[in-house]
Formats: structure tokens, C-alpha cells, sequence
């Protein structure tokens, strides 16, 4: 019954409830029962008074056989209407007048009755008074004043069962009133258990899924309590590991694919040249493309290497300042060659001689020659290539503009994803898809961020001799000046 959280939750309600009920209910008959006596004795206490003074008027003041008639016919009619058995003694105890309902056999009350009435105060007291009658009794002692003295004292006596029955028939009217209330609490933690179990139960099913290998499990989420933001954490944790598992998959897939066809085009050189199929003449072309391959696989592996030191916070970077501007010259001069092959006009921009930054050197010179690698490749011959550098709040901006194909903006969010090229069927089959990933993350390791913008240009504004739309794609990245 309480092995699940469905038991626990309903069953528990249903027990506090049951607890809080029956020690209400046992507070309440007893605190009844003294509400119900002292109510009892309040109301006599009001009649008493009455009585003596029709004692007094009727009986000392008019002692005659026709008051008397009367006095006990009064007597009479109050003790119907007041459901009472009514005494009145004199100083000695013995009966002066009773109702019929009294035995006959009744002539005086017991001294210990009598004692505080007649001290001038009002007595309350349960019993059978001194056995007049043969059940217990509320008694109201209540003295008969004449002439400032004590003349007697007016018994108003009323049935304990009577009473015991008002406290049971309220007291069954409240075990009704909470078997009502308790069977509404079942029905009610019945249902809000039921909804809460199945809930976690949804959860349970898609944590299993998930575990299972079934990253598309997701729980459906009907209500904004704990449980619901539970439930929408879960969903959360969910499609984050389903986008990992995605990431994964593609990561292993475009890693076989990147790592196969370099090793695919070595050893298909290497084997040809070695069985003769390549002439001897050509062997060195031959070899060449076999070794500019291996470099590609080697880059491609340190580039790996990098990433997975990235991922798990164990790649190192060396904070010193140097001079940026001498950096991206040295740069434009390695590419010097490929520049004047493509009849590039290089523009270079910086807002002061030297500009210094701190940084690891070696990481910031792979993010500047990615880009330029990057800007010289996709650039149009005869275009231009715009390199500028400027300072603005304590930080050095690098922008690396050329022309050509660019960027379609779809692609744009995509730029710095693994393994992402914009257009495959034109893509430099050198490139890994990982250079601009490298290079979001050397710079999100300096605190540093990336952006890109890709624009339609003029054709006045454009040099270029290639037939299509040109667009002006730059590259922007920051970094800390020392």
C-alpha cells in the first residue's frame, strides 16, 4: 500500500485526516459535555429566582389552601416547561413542595446538599441527591431569601442521560458530518494522488526511454506545480541530450569522412606509384598530393585533439602581451604568394602603428591565419581583401572583409559549427570544417567573441571579373588590449 508515492500520498491524507477527525472528535464530546452542563445550569440559575419568588408571594406571604393550589400548579407547569424536577425545602431540609414527578416516598434532602444554599449561595452539583432519585442528576441548590435571611432552598433538578443524549445526538451528527468530509477527502486525494503518480510515472517511462537510447521521449507537461517544472526540466535535459547524440552521430560521421579520404588518396598515390601504374616521371607530382594529404590529415588530427582538450577544460592558453599589428603583418606576407595568385587588392587598416593585446600568441595566430586562409580562398580574383584593426573601450577589433560567393544568410548561424560548409560543391577539398569552430572556441577560451556579416555589394563598388552576385563577407573579433 505504501510502496508507491500514489499509496503514500492518498493514504497519509486519508490518515491525517482520520487522526485530526476522530482527536477533534473526542475534544469536541468532552468539551460538549461541559458546555452542555454549564448551559443546563445557567438556565436553571434564571428559573430558580422566579421560584422563590413565587415561594415567598404565594406560600409565606399568602399561606392559604388556595395560593397553595396555585403554587403547585406553577410548580407543575415550570417543570414541564423546563423538563425539571423542582424541590423547595425548608431551612431543616425536610420537602415543603415537589412536583409529581418526585417520588412520595422523598421527604427531605441530605444536610450536605443543603449546606451551601443556605450559606446565601447558589450550589451546582451531579448526583442523586441523597438518592431522591434513581438516576444521576443536575442539581441547582438556589436559597429563598426573606427578609435578608435564608428561609429555604429551591432544588431544580434535571436528568443526566437527557443531557448525555443532546451531547450524543451532536456528537453523531458530527462523526456524520466527518465520514461525509473524510469519504469527499478520499475521493479527492484519489484523484490528485492518481495525477500526480501518473505524472512521475511519465517521467519514469521517458527516463527509461532515454536510457534505452530513445532520446526523442518526452513527457507531457499539464500543470505548472513542481511536478509540471520537473516534467519541463526533464524535457529540457531531454532534447539537450538528444541534440548531443545528434552532435555525436554527425561528429563520428564527418570525422570517418574527413579522415577516409585523405587516407583514400595517399595510399591510392603511394600504391600506384609503387606498382608502376604512375610513370616514373610523374611519380614526384604524385607524391607531392600524397604529402600535402598527410599534412591535411595531421592538421585535421591536431585540430581534433584541440577540440576534445576544449570540450573537457584542459586546453591551456599562455596570457602575455605582444604586438597584433606586427602579427597580422607577418600573416599577409605567408600568404603573399596566394594573394598576388589570385590578384588580390589588399587594404590594411590599423588605427596605430602597434597595437598591443594580451592573449596566448599561438592561439590568436590560428585565429588570424584561419581567417585569412579563409578570406584569401573565397575571395574572387581581381577583388579586394580589407584588413583593419581599431581600439574602442579597452578592447583591439580585428575585421577581415573580401569578396565573392559570402555567405547566404541561413547559413550565417551556422558559420561556426563543426564540420560546417557553406557551399560543398565549392569548397577547397583542403579544408576540415573545423577552422571557424576552432576559432569561436580560441576565443570564448580569452573571454573573446566572433561575429560575422555577409553583404550584397554594387557592381560599381565591385572589381571583381567573376559573373555573379558578389557579397562583402567580414569576419569581426575582439580582444583585450594590454
Amino acid at each position: 500500500m505504501f510502496k508507491t508515492i500514489f499509496g503514500k500520498l492518498m493514504w497519509s491524507n486519508i490518515a491525517i485526516l482520520f487522526v485530526s477527525f476522530l482527536l477533534t472528535g473526542i475534544m469536541l464530546f468532552s468539551m460538549l459535555g461541559w458546555y452542555v452542563i454549564d448551559e443546563k445550569a445557567n438556565s436553571l440559575e434564571e428559573i430558580a429566582p422566579s421560584i422563590a419568588d413565587m415561594t415567598i408571594s404565594l406560600q409565606i406571604e399568602n399561606n392559604s389552601i388556595f395560593y397553595r393550589q396555585i403554587y403547585l400548579d406553577n410548580l407543575e407547569t415550570l417543570s414541564i416547561v423546563s423538563g425539571t424536577h423542582i424541590i423547595v425545602t425548608n431551612t431543616n431540609g425536610e420537602i415543603f413542595a415537589k412536583t409529581s414527578r418526585i417520588s412520595d416516598s422523598a421527604v427531605s434532602v441530605n444536610e450536605e446538599y443543603m449546606r451551601a444554599p443556605l450559606g446565601g449561595v447558589t450550589s451546582v452539583t451531579t448526583g442523586k441527591l441523597g438518592g431522591i432519585f434513581a438516576e444521576t442528576v443536575l442539581t441547582v441548590g438556589y436559597p429563598i431569601r426573606y427578609d435578608n435571611e435564608v428561609i429555604g432552598v429551591v432544588f431544580m433538578n434535571v436528568s443526566m442521560p437527557n443531557l448525555d443524549r443532546d451531547r450524543f445526538n451532536m456528537a453523531r451528527l458530527f462523526i456524520v458530518i466527518s465520514a461525509v468530509v473524510l469519504l469527499l477527502a478520499f475521493v479527492i486525494s484519489y484523484i490528485v494522488a492518481q495525477r500526480m503518480s501518473r505524472s512521475l510515472k511519465s517521467i519514469n517511462q521517458a527516463a527509461k526511454n532515454i536510457a534505452s537510447g530513445n532520446f526523442k521521449s518526452r513527457v507531457h507537461v499539464t500543470s505548472k506545480d513542481e511536478i509540471g517544472q520537473l516534467g519541463a526540466t526533464f524535457n529540457y535535459m531531454a532534447e539537450a541530450l538528444q541534440q548531443l547524440d545528434d552532435t555525436h552521430t554527425s561528429f563520428i560521421a564527418n570525422v570517418s569522412h574527413e579522415l577516409r579520404t585523405p587516407m583514400t588518396t595517399i595510399s591510392g598515390f603511394i600504391e600506384n606509384v609503387l606498382n608502376g601504374t604512375i610513370p616514373k616521371e610523374r611519380a614526384g607530382e604524385y607524391l607531392n598530393i600524397a604529402l600535402s594529404e598527410s599534412k591535411r590529415l595531421a592538421r585535421l588530427v591536431t585540430d581534433m585533439l584541440d577540440i576534445s582538450k576544449m570540450s573537457l577544460g584542459q586546453f591551456s592558453v599562455d596570457m602575455k602581451p605582444f604586438d597584433l599589428a606586427e602579427m597580422i603583418r607577418l600573416t599577409i606576407i605567408q600568404f603573399e604568394s596566394r594573394i598576388e595568385e589570385k590578384n588580390l587588392d589588399v587594404t590594411v587598416d590599423f588605427s596605430s602603428e602597434h597595437v598591443n593585446v594580451i592573449a596566448d600568441r599561438d592561439s590568436i595566430s590560428r585565429v588570424v591565419t584561419n581567417l585569412m586562409d579563409n578570406a584569401v580562398k573565397f575571395s574572387d580574383p581581381a577583388s579586394h581583401l580589407d584588413i583593419k584593426v581599431f581600439t574602442k573601450g579597452g578592447k583591439a577589433y580585428t575585421a577581415v572583409s573580401n569578396e565573392g560567393f559570402g555567405i547566404e544568410p541561413e547559413d550565417l548561424p551556422h558559420v561556426f559549427d563543426r564540420f560546417f560548409k557553406t557551399d560543398k560543391s565549392r569548397n577547397d577539398k583542403k579544408g576540415t570544417g573545423l577552422g571557424l569552430y576552432l576559432v569561436q572556441n580560441l576565443l570564448a577560451i580569452h573571454g573573446q567573441k566572433i561575429v560575422v556579416n555577409s553583404v550584397d555589394i554594387s557592381d560599381e563598388e565591385y572589381d571583381g571579373n567573376l559573373n555573379h552576385p558578389a557579397k562583402r563577407t567580414t569576419f569581426i573579433f575582439s580582444l583585450e588590449l594590454a
